[in-house]
């Protein structure tokens, strides 16, 4: 395996080619608001890093068919707040909380991490019995004198005639005393009328469950229309299976926890199976990740489907987490590591899957 350490002066106003790999490339580049971005390309299509940027996914396209939420924002700036730079294929969030923060919470909106100044990008490449690959790593590394002292970093790794990215997370607690972490993978998708939402999740209430918030800025109708919805889906699951932008609300956005079944190996499955047979997929552990969330926003400006946001808590902040028994333990000088794959699946993938999926729900 050959590994290749990039430093910011290598990112400049030209797509550069760094790195070719079999049919894999590797470029680097500046969008005009000077963040710095990562290229990996192969046949089938591409996705766009940024690797000192919250190691985000910017942009992921493959076969043809975008795979990213639609905003109005094309390009991503570096600001202290994600809400203010959001338009992302994937984002970490935590580790100090995820979600909005409650009255009792001083971390920001999802956490450190999505903003995160990540250092040391590099890139690996390798083969191995999916073929020939490549890697790409960064790593943020956080220190508080007598509270936090732990290192979190990302991979994505594309193999050669691959659509679907294997997204690894290692964290290493650094100090001697345990350390308390959440943790969510914001993964956005596009939606796609008259998909289908598969997955290793029974469609009832009990594992199918609203979290039923109305902004208080909407509207008296508009509210109503969002409430009335969220009820319906509450009461029926069923009623959202279908992506359809007629019959269903989103507007601005809802959120449910999702309660997942596992395979013999440990992990869940989610599709977005398309009308023409291809599927946006997701494939999480569901453990540590056991309190993963559906996140749907469709309005005038935002297209977004975040069939799965894997996590280890949900959207209510760290005091919440907390007193909810969300909140997880990594011992001291220990290491939690976990991988999860997201992507795009040909028919015949589908299929195979959807045949997966239908045995681990008869079980």
């Amino acid at each position: 395996m050959a590994i290749f350490y990039l430093e910011n002066e290598n990112f400049t106003d030209a797509e550069k080619l760094v790195v070719s790999h079999g049919d894999i490339r590797v470029y680097t580049f500046r969008y005009s608001t000077g963040t710095a971005g990562l290229k990996i390309e192969n046949k089938r299509g591409y996705f766009t890093v940024l690797p000192f940027y919250g190691h985000q996914i910017w942009r992921a396209s493959f076969d043809g068919i975008d795979l990213h939420m639609d905003t109005n924002l094309a390009e991503p700036t570096e600001l202290e707040q994600f809400l203010d730079s959001y338009g992302c294929f994937v984002m970490h969030s935590g580790l100090c909380g995820v979600g909005g923060p409650g009255p009792e919470d001083s971390h920001k909106p999802h956490g450190d991490l999505p903003v995160a100044a990540f250092r040391h990008p590099r890139i690996e490449c390798g083969e191995d019995e999916g073929g020939r690959y490549v890697r790409v790593l960064a790593t943020f590394h956080k220190y508080r004198t007598y509270s936090d002292n732990y290192k979190f970093t990302s991979g994505y790794k594309l193999y050669e005639n691959g659509a679907v990215i294997t997204s690894s997370v290692k964290i290493e607690n650094l100090r001697k005393r345990p350390m308390e972490y959440v943790y969510l993978c914001h993964i956005n998708f596009m939606p796609f009328e008259g998909a289908k939402l598969i997955g290793t999740l029974p469609l009832d209430k009990e594992h199918i469950e609203v979290l039923k918030v109305i902004p208080a800025s909407m509207p008296e109708e508009e509210a109503k229309k969002l409430s009335d919805y969220m009820d319906k889906m509450q009461e029926n699951p069923e009623v959202h299976v279908v992506v359809d932008k007629k019959s269903q609300m989103y507007d601005p956005e809802i959120v449910a926890k999702l309660t997942y079944l596992a395979d013999e190996e440990g992990y869940a499955h989610t599709l977005q199976k398309r009308t023409d047979g291809y599927a946006c997929y997701v494939k999480h552990p569901v453990e540590p990740l056991n309190n993963s969330l559906r996140w749907i926003s469709r309005t005038d400006d935002e297209e977004a489907m975040g069939m799965v946001l894997p996590a280890s808590a949900i959207n209510k902040g760290y005091t919440y987490a907390k007193k909810n028994g969300m909140v997880r333990t990594i011992e001291g000088e220990s290491t939690l590591e976990f991988s999860m794959d997201f992507g795009l699946l040909v028919p015949a993938e589908t299929e195979e899957m959807c045949k997966k999926i239908e045995k681990v729900l008869a079980k």
